[in-house]
């Protein structure tokens, strides 16, 4: 083989590696001719191994030698053509001597006696001088030429006649007999150009100087390019120009463009059969075997063997695969779309009828784009759930689709469809809901869907809030139970989460009505015997078989409803940290399982939570999580959840400006009747109320009540929406209707949870007499506290600052009030921190009046701000608690039953607090003391 240096640009011959034996042996032949002695020469070599560069060396040394050369070369665009390739011969023949050329379509006599002729022509040359015949690519030449040169091979054992061929090692000239009758003649001699050894590989990386030493190891290029000459070459040429735009010290990657042309060119030289039996080994990876190339390719076994042994002899493949998985790329990706889809359906078919794994088929199916009959939708689906089961929720959804696609029966499509659906969850909940649930709701009204593919439509419809229409599916499952198919409907019934299976037979009002519909949802067990957990129940025990159940479930498709009506059960029975805890835990497991979609869902929750507990910054933060994952889906009800937290959040903390930004922001015509509606028409009523538009809160309170009575839901855990009405209503002057709300309210079961009893006790407080408001508010404060609501806490506590305030009790309104003030400012709820300030304010004046000129002197208010540090710093833990709920208005007596401790301890401890802070006065203690909240009552 000829080796070539690459130098500034420029290649230049350096020397013969590893073929030193077949060009010693050309030399002498070239000698031997000189001398009166011919003889035939057929070259042989694998594709790209340096035939035609061997016989340009003869040509070569033959024309600086001075002997008469005739040479041609085979083509496919002249295979066809009779003596295409003895024309180029008799372009060195002189025309004096030369024989005509018999026209096209001559008879096989003509050409034997046009063979001798020249034969004879070609005799009378060599008593002139030495001739040397020179052909190239014998497998292309057509075969009248091939019964020309057999001539002319019989003449060079009686003349000074050389005549050099060149082929293939396999698939050699289409004329089986020429390869015969030329083997017979004495004066034949064979010379085999095989690829380089990993000694060569070596020698011709150490002549390209211009690489880095050490930038390429020959072992890597002679696995590579199994010592190849043209691979090999590529890939030196591939490394040459990535290394200088390679990061000093990495080694380049050995294939880049160069390597890929290069491989699809010996390829193609190889011929069609060649070429498809490679495009098949690259789509059968490692299931390759004889057998299954052939099937395929659609080739016979013979030319499958011949095919790879000429693939292997060239360095490309080891037995039926490629020496490097970077080859297999190359001619993988070289294919057209049609090429390989039938590639790969082909292969499906032969991997399912071989028994493999459904995923090994499944990846055919997809990459083939079609599903070929009934069993291809049974394979994906299969495979779809091997994905899953590695957590590779994307793979899934692709199977499943290609499934869904290729499915010609309706109720196997609306099954996948439904199994997609819950996949995509993972992903994009709103996606899930976009794309899916209409298809699937459109075909449980034309179709007569099996109950268990209607009863997890309804769950899933419930799960994303859809109500209205999981009511049509729901009564027609009761229908059909009801008609003497009670056993399928009624298993299927079973199947449905809790919220979903109660709900199911509640008629509902479609009007609003004054008194309200019991929907605890308790927990039975499930036809299967499946765990199931409750989805709300105001009892401690309902909240202990949550965390237990959170605590064992794992996170799937088939578990995150549960897992969410669990969380839910917790937040609505006030266990706030407990909830936060678990869709940390499950937020994190979301990150490990590739589950974006799960991650959004949780972040919901939190959001939800954080605005229960008063937290409007974590609450912004993680409503904006949730609503990013979902941004491009605005067609989705999902939306509604984290936009309704979003509104809330920045009304309360009095950006006015942000949430009716995200008011305006565009939402599903049918959202506000879908549970998310409910969250968010809520939303708008507070923003509504919040900026003066009472009549327009009272009418969004009024409708959100609405939806809940009809759809079954009317829990004020869940919607307090008459407390919400009945505020509007005070706004509006209106305060009998607000009352009467508000009794209805403390009636129902939900009254019994601190947060619905909190809020609604406040409310009712501010309509009975002045002197009975402070014990209501108590037990208010007292529930609120235990409820973890802080952001209600704070308006409660306002609340009885001022009545204190009303009642003539100046200084422990301003304790009082101070309290609250830094309940809204920990809130950072602005038009609370305003509005408990100028509270703070008036009172503050009001006992300035009330004092003698030389005590207001001694009554101004110490600065808040350094004596709340200088108490944290100086105080002990039990002093703290002490002084904090002296700030806030307790009497000693209360603070001693509180704290269960002795008057006489309070009042030592009160005294060593006065001491140490350097003041006189009770209302002057800091708000600023730490304390636990659900300390202070």
């Amino acid at each position: 083989m000829r080796i070539e240096r690459f130098e500034r640009g420029l290649f230049t011959v350096v020397e013969f590696i590893q073929r030193e034996a077949q060009l010693e042996f050309l030399s002498n032949s070239l000698r031997d001719v000189m001398s009166g002695s011919g003889r035939t020469v057929l070259v042989e070599g694998a594709i790209a191994c340096g035939k035609s560069q061997t016989l340009e060396w003869v040509i070569d040394e033959a024309t600086r030698s001075g002997v008469t050369l005739l040479c041609a070369a085979g083509s496919p665009a002249e295979a066809g053509t009779p003596l295409g390739a003895v024309s180029q011969l008799m372009d060195g023949v002189p025309p004096s001597t030369a024989p005509p050329v018999p026209p096209d379509g001559a008879t096989e006599q003509g050409t034997g006696r046009f063979a001798r002729q020249l034969a004879a022509a070609v005799k009378d040359m060599a008593e002139q001088a030495p001739v040397v015949i020179a052909v190239d690519d014998l497998q292309h030449v057509d075969a009248e030429s091939l019964r020309c040169l057999l001539q002319l091979a019989r003449l060079t054992r009686r003349g000074r006649v050389l005549m050099v061929l060149t082929q293939p090692l396999h698939g050699g000239p289409r004329d089986p007999q020429f390869a015969v009758e030329l083997l017979r003649q004495p004066e034949v001699h064979r010379l085999r150009l095989l690829p380089l050894d990993q000694d060569g590989v070596a020698q011709i990386l150490a002549a390209y100087t211009d690489l880095p030493a050490g930038a390429v190891n020959a072992a890597e290029l002679y696995r590579l390019t199994g010592g190849n000459p043209l691979l090999l070459r590529a890939c030196l040429e591939d490394c040459h120009r990535a290394v200088a735009h390679w990061p000093p010290g990495i080694a380049p990657p050995l294939a880049g463009e160069l390597f890929g042309q290069a491989l699809l060119t010996c390829l193609r030289r190889g011929g069609e059969d060649t070429w498809e039996v490679a495009a098949a080994v690259a789509v059968l990876g490692e299931a390759a075997d004889t057998e299954s190339v052939g099937r395929v390719s659609e080739a016979t076994s013979w030319s499958v063997d011949e095919a790879l042994q000429a693939l292997e002899s060239a360095g490309i493949v080891d037995g039926p695969r490629f020496r490097d998985p970077v080859a297999r790329s190359v001619v993988r990706d070289s294919l057209d779309a049609a090429e390989s889809g039938r590639l790969h359906r082909e292969v499906a078919g032969l991997l399912r009828d071989q028994g493999a794994r459904p995923s090994a088929v499944a990846a055919h199916l997809l990459a083939g784009g079609e599903v070929p009959g009934s069993w291809g939708a049974a394979v994906l689906r299969e495979a779809a759930e091997a994905a899953l089961h590695e957590d590779d929720a994307p793979l899934a959804i692709d199977y499943l689709e290609l499934a869904c696609a290729g499915c010609d029966d309706e109720r196997v499509r609306t099954d996948i469809r439904l199994r997609l659906a819950a996949v995509l969850w993972r992903i994009n909940p709103a996606a899930a809901e976009a794309r899916h649930l209409p298809e699937l709701v459109a075909s449980a009204a034309t179709t007569r869907l099996p109950a268990h593919t209607a009863a997890g439509l309804a769950d899933l419809l419930i799960s994303h809030g859809r109500f209205e229409e999981a009511r049509a599916i729901l009564g027609g499952l009761k229908a059909r139970a009801s008609s003497g198919q009670w056993g399928a409907a009624q298993a299927a019934l079973g199947q449905l989460t809790p919220l979903a299976g109660q709900w199911c037979g509640e008629g509902g009002d479609p009007g609003l009505q004054d008194h309200p519909i019991s929907a605890d949802a308790v927990a039975h067990p499930s036809p299967d015997g499946s765990l199931r957990c409750p989805v709300l129940s105001p009892d401690t025990g309902v909240e202990t078989s949550a965390e237990r159940f959170l605590r064992v479930s794992p996170l799937m498709d088939v578990t995150l409803t549960p897992i969410v009506n669990a969380v839910v059960s917790l937040y609505f029975g006030d266990r706030l940290e407990a909830a936060d805890d678990a869709c940390r835990r499950f937020q994190e497991e979301a990150d490990r399982r590739r589950a974006p979609g799960w991650r959004a869902v949780f972040a919901g929750l939190r959001a939800d939570i954080a605005l229960r507990g008063g937290r409007l910054e974590a609450a912004a933060q993680y409503a904006q999580e949730s609503l990013n994952s979902v941004s491009a889906h605005n067609g989705s009800f999902f939306v509604g959840g984290p936009l309704a937290v979003l509104i809330l959040t920045h009304t309360a903390a009095g950006d006015y400006t942000a949430a009716a930004r995200r008011l305006n922001q565009p939402i599903p015509d049918a959202l506000l009747k879908s549970v998310y509606g409910l969250g968010y028409l809520r939303a708008r009523g507070h923003f509504y109320l919040a900026t003066g538009q009472p009549e327009a809160a009272l009418t969004d309170f009024k409708t959100a009540g609405r939806f809940a009575v009809r759809w079954g839901v009317d829990r004020p855990v869940l919607l307090p929406w008459r407390t919400d009405a009945a505020q509007a209503l005070c706004r509006l002057e209106q305060p009998d209707r607000a009352e009467r709300l508000i009794v209805d309210q403390l009636r129902m079961p939900d009254a019994v949870h601190p947060r619905v009893r909190g809020v609604t006790l406040r409310l009712r407080a501010q309509s009975v007499d002045l002197k009975l408001r402070p014990s209501l508010l108590a037990r208010a404060v007292e529930d609120l506290h235990r409820s973890g609501d802080r952001l209600e806490l704070a308006r409660t506590v306002g609340v009885l600052g001022e009545t204190y305030r009303e009642l003539g009790e100046t200084t422990r309104s301003i304790a009082v009030t101070r309290r609250a003030l830094h309940l809204a400012r920990e809130c950072g709820a602005e038009p609370l921190c305003a509005e408990s300030g100028q509270r703070l304010r008036e009172g503050e004046r009001e006992r300035a009046q009330d004092l003698a000129p030389a005590a207001a002197a001694l009554a101004e208010p110490v600065a808040a701000d350094a004596l709340g540090a200088e108490a944290e710093a100086k105080l002990s833990d039990s002093e703290k608690r002490v002084a904090a709920l002296a700030a806030c208005g307790y009497t000693n007596r209360e603070i001693s039953a509180k704290l269960f401790v002795t008057i006489s301890t309070v009042e030592q401890h009160l005294t060593r607090v006065y001491r140490k802070l350097n003041i006189t006065r009770r209302h002057q203690l800091p708000l600023e003391v730490h304390m636990p909240t659900n300390e202070i009552a």
